[in-house]
């Protein structure tokens, strides 16, 4: 995800209710950019465009399907998975 800590927090919860427990690991595309890209801010939507990704922002199909191409990205300029 991007900006994963808010988002984890309405998954977990939701996921409670239902009974299950979500306790994966969790990638921020965020952060990981941070680590990589100098960029003056880190929007989902300024990294999209760093790369040069058109979305429809604010759209959960469409933000999760570029944050997974940003993800991938990121990785290959990092020549791996982030450290965190």
């Amino acid at each position: 995800g991007h900006n994963v800590q808010f988002d984890i927090k309405f998954v977990r919860h939701y996921a409670g209710i239902g009974g299950y427990r979500f306790e994966h690991r969790l990638y921020d595309t965020l952060s990981f950019s941070q680590q990589v890209l100098r960029l003056s801010n880190y929007k989902l939507n300024t990294v999209a465009d760093y790369f040069g990704f058109k979305f429809n922002h604010h759209r959960a199909f469409d933000d999760a399907y570029v944050t997974a191409k940003i993800f991938i990205e990121l990785a290959r300029m990092n020549q791996g998975l982030p450290r965190f």
